[in-house]
């Protein structure tokens, strides 16, 4: 490498093709550490999070609800770079915490469900509650949200696969 960094001889000015060559090695050189630092864990690498949250999907327990919006919103998983949109609903026997899906996956959710809405919602229920406030809710990983008998978002295909991922 230090070929990269000086000429053999040290009177004569680098050749321009090989200072070419050296910025693309050290640009490759770059990209593979990043590469592998991101393989190997780094704090931004959800993978293993994305994994236990789709084996957490469970196409065998799948119902719908039918509830009022109380509230929508955002939320940062811990060490996270990412946000999700949730919503609660009220239903007429519980108050149920919905996850939607990642952020910007849903920035056209923007108004097309709001307070107030009564929606029904296909999903499978989560076996871990979900705390939002001071509240402990049970929750629902949605597949898809109707609003007025019309799907606004199609969430998971039939086998719980979600709709982002491959983006």
């Amino acid at each position: 490498m230090s070929y990269c960094l000086t000429s053999p001889d040290s009177s004569k000015k680098p050749n321009s093709g090989m200072m070419l060559l050296c910025h693309g090695l050290l640009k490759l050189a770059i990209l593979l550490a990043l590469t592998a630092s991101a393989a190997h864990g780094a704090p931004w690498d959800n993978s293993q999070r994305l994994k236990k949250m789709a084996a957490s999907y469970d196409v065998n327990n799948i119902e719908t609800v039918e509830g009022v919006v109380e509230e929508l919103y955002e939320i940062t998983p811990h060490k996270s770079p990412n946000y999700g949109y949730h919503m609660i609903i009220k239903t007429d026997k519980e108050e149920l915490n919905i996850h939607l899906g990642p952020g910007w996956y849903l920035k056209k959710l923007d108004n097309l469900i709001v307070k107030g809405d009564t929606v029904q919602v296909t999903g499978a229920r989560s076996k871990e509650p979900m705390t939002h406030g001071n509240s402990t809710l049970r929750s629902i990983r949605a597949a898809e949200v109707k609003k007025n008998n019309v799907v606004v978002l199609k969430l998971r295909d039939k086998n719980g696969k979600p709709a982002w991922s491959g983006y």
